[in-house]
């Protein structure tokens, strides 16, 4: 329901809601956000109930005014409902403006300037590193972290980073990456650099307890390692999954270059024109194909690349194995799926989270129901941000086909002020899409067959219970406690009338469909006597 790049109207989007959501979703939660947001990250699980589970999450506010209204960076419990489980009527019926019950705020932290990135810290699971626009990123532990609020006539408080890190010319904004093996730090930024930290220099001070009568002070820590290689801004970065020495980063140089931080402070490879001439936006490496790499750009284009195809000379992109053209505006944020190697998610300005699975291609060749609006690759598109571009999502690592999404609702001015739509300065919503949508379709299909006729009309079919056959001693019985004299034996009925007699109950088909008495088969017939002879003789 609508096209790229042209989000739904009122009428649409109801449709789709009341439609649409109970058939493709499996889960779904919306929260409307007073301020916009620019990041959002999934943390730990905190709760596993029999129908639910628990988990941290963080997202960024971002506010018009920073002397009345500061940063932060928010805390939310999010109750997350186990898949199966949801009735249509929680996953359809909710409000574009209203909050939404299961996503809870739980603490403030003011920050120092906007949030443009998080990332959550290997090993330390309420540790996260932040971005800002600033030179500078934060450290924050967030169990330890006091929670900040306002009160009436006084001013914000400002919270204290448990550390800084330092070593950037120039602001680094967005480029922000750890590693998931060991509290490894890496950012890039306006200076053209990628620079590297490592926390277990300061993880005891980063791990300990405040105390609430000592003065508390942010640990300053200098890069251990400064990589050289963009000729523009650094745009984003990521680890090799399973590795603390490979990273992949992109630029507004056009280029994909690939580091060995073993090797060096040069990269080991590099793509030029990666996306011709467009800055390219995003990156991320596959957790399970790990010679496949993904990257997002300025234009709505989406490359995937096989680094054992990159050319030696670095000279051209001929190691892109996919090449999507489906976004119609920049790509914002590209992820691999936690646990399916062939799929991927893609997010941006043109309002879409959209799922793709490399794999369906060679599945798809051939078949009568592909799109003619969509790749063959495209598994699914999320259309629920219709108020704003998508900024940054995550899928969920204990959940891995739920996803977090936020959106940035403000509008530009005719004089360039930020003016926020009417469903108010952000979105930040979780779902999930149906296992119908991805499992295999002989399952798929025997599933859905079983309801057929709620499928079909709506109405349940009737359940089929047969009578079943009442041995001749329980007749005989009976008839003696009725005072009746039990005949000797009970006479065969004659086959003529087994022919033309009809079932007390009729056939799952035929009730199914309501069809009309047909007659009995020839070898049903044949059956029934071949039963009846063997109860005389019993």
């Amino acid at each position: 329901m609508g096209t790229p790049g042209q989000p739904m109207d009122d009428n649409q989007f109801r449709a789709w809601k009341t439609q649409l959501v109970p058939l493709l979703y499996d889960w779904f939660s919306h929260h409307n956000l007073t301020w916009p947001s620019q990041a959002c990250r999934w943390g730990r699980q905190l709760e596993d109930a029999q129908y639910r589970t628990k988990s941290r999450v963080y997202i960024s506010e971002q506010t018009d005014n920073p002397q009345t209204e500061p940063p932060k960076l928010i805390v939310l419990d999010v109750d997350l409902v186990k898949p199966r489980v949801a009735a249509t009527e929680v996953v359809a019926t909710w409000s574009e403006l209203a909050r939404c019950p299961y996503i809870r705020e739980t603490k403030t932290i003011i920050h120092p300037g906007e949030v443009n990135k998080i990332r959550e810290v290997a090993d330390c699971p309420d540790v996260v590193v932040t971005h800002t626009d600033a030179p500078e990123l934060y450290v924050w532990n967030t169990a330890t972290q006091p929670n900040m609020t306002k009160e009436k006539g006084k001013e914000w408080g400002q919270s204290v980073a448990d550390a800084k890190l330092i070593g950037h010319e120039k602001d680094a904004q967005f480029p922000l990456a750890t590693c998931k093996t060991a509290p490894l730090v890496a950012s890039g930024g306006e200076d053209k650099l990628l620079l590297l930290w490592d926390l277990r220099d300061v993880q005891d001070s980063l791990l300990a307890k405040w105390d609430k009568d000592a003065e508390h002070k942010t640990t300053v820590i200098e890069q251990r390692q400064k990589l050289k290689g963009h000729r523009k801004t650094v745009e984003d970065l990521v680890f090799q999954p399973n590795s603390t020495t490979s990273l992949a980063s992109v630029g507004d140089d056009a280029q994909v270059l690939l580091w060995d931080t073993t090797s060096g402070n040069s990269p080991i490879a590099a793509i030029e024109k990666a996306h011709g001439s467009c800055d390219v936006h995003t990156v991320d490496w596959n957790g399970h194909r790990e010679h496949l790499i993904v990257t997002g750009a300025a234009d709505g284009s989406l490359k995937v690349w096989d680094r054992r195809k990159l050319p030696a000379s670095g000279t051209d992109a001929a190691g892109a194995v996919h090449v999507y053209n489906y976004h119609t505006e920049a790509i914002m944020r590209v992820e691999w799926h936690p646990t399916e190697a062939a799929v991927f998610a893609s997010g941006g300005e043109d309002h879409l989270v959209v799922i793709w699975n490399i794999d369906r291609a060679q599945q798809a060749a051939g078949s009568k129901s592909a799109s003619r609006d969509a790749p063959p690759e495209v598994l699914f598109k999320h259309v629920g941000h219709r108020a704003g571009k998508v900024v940054d999502f995550q899928w969920c690592p204990d959940s891995p086909w739920t996803m977090m999404s936020v959106s940035d609702n403000t509008t530009e001015g005719p004089e360039g002020e930020g003016s926020s739509s009417k469903s108010g300065g952000g979105t930040l919503q979780v779902w999930r899409i149906s296992d119908l949508l991805y499992r295999p379709e002989d399952e798929v299909v025997a599933e859905l067959e079983a309801h057929r006729e709620w499928i079909l009309t709506g109405r349940e079919a009737p359940k089929v219970t047969r009578k079943p056959r009442q041995p001749k001693q329980d007749k005989e019985a009976a008839a003696a406690a009725s005072g009746a004299a039990a005949p000797a034996a009970v006479a065969p009925a004659a086959p003529a009338e087994v022919a033309v007699k009809a079932p007390e109950q009729p056939a799952p088909a035929a009730a199914a469909a309501q069809a009309p008495q047909q007659e009995v088969n020839p070898e049903q017939e044949q059956q029934q006597q071949l039963e009846q002879q063997q109860q005389q003789q019993g």
